[in-house]
């Protein structure tokens, strides 16, 4: 959760810079997500709806749009893992 920021900026940056490259199957998860998000928070159609429970209402909107963010920060952790072979923060370890 510390590194989420870090995650999702560098993330942006990789997917707006074209001369960066990111699989096709990765950028197509993240846009697939992205797209899902967008719907349900959109949709008049929720779990829980603002109109009957109000601000309450707003709570499954927003639990959305954190596991988008957290998903979308594992998808790209693992790309970085697999660039870098697990070396991140300075942290080195050994393939076996």
């Amino acid at each position: 959760m510390q590194d989420l920021p870090f995650l999702l900026r560098r993330l942006l940056r990789e997917l707006l810079d074209p001369r960066r490259s990111l699989p096709f199957v990765i950028r197509a998860r993240v846009y697939i997500a992205t797209i899902i998000s967008i719907i349900y928070v959109v949709s008049p159609v929720d779990i829980i709806p603002e109109g009957i429970l109000g601000i309450v209402g707003l709570l499954d909107d927003l639990l959305i749009v954190l596991i988008f963010f957290f998903h979308v920060a594992a998808i790209y952790r693992s790309v970085l893992h697999l660039r870098y072979g697990g070396r991140l923060k300075g942290k080195v370890t050994e393939r076996v």
